[in-house]
């Protein structure tokens, strides 16, 4: 029989462990044997616990699954600016140069407008 602990469920099934004791308090005697308490550890949850106490609402886990991916592609997009770094500096390099020539042309300009006055 495997026993997980309400912080490994809370973990598995994106609920707060808050919820799951208020849900062991309400069904404490339909849990019977399924629940065991040891000291200085969580309390542990057989199948038949886990079963009867996760999430009826696929909502929580499907949220779950979406934030796992949203995580994922945060660092996929992470990992691909670590690796365009040299080339994104480059061009940020680049343009900054670029701006410098074209305000020192508008300077060139402004100040060949004020002699011809």
């Amino acid at each position: 029989m495997n026993w997980i602990t309400v912080k490994e469920m809370s973990a598995r099934y994106g609920v707060s462990r808050q919820c799951i004791y208020a849900k062991i308090d309400r069904n404490r005697y339909k849990l019977g044997d399924h629940i065991r308490e040891e000291y200085g550890h969580d309390k542990l949850l057989d199948e038949e616990a886990v079963e009867l106490l996760k999430p009826k609402s696929k909502t929580v886990i499907e949220r779950k699954k979406q934030t796992d991916k949203l995580k994922d592609a945060l660092m996929s997009c992470e990992e691909m600016c670590s690796e365009n770094a040299g080339v994104i500096k480059a061009l940020s390099d680049e343009f900054r140069e670029f701006k410098e020539q074209v305000l020192l042309e508008i300077s060139n300009i402004r100040a060949a407008a004020q002699k011809d006055k």
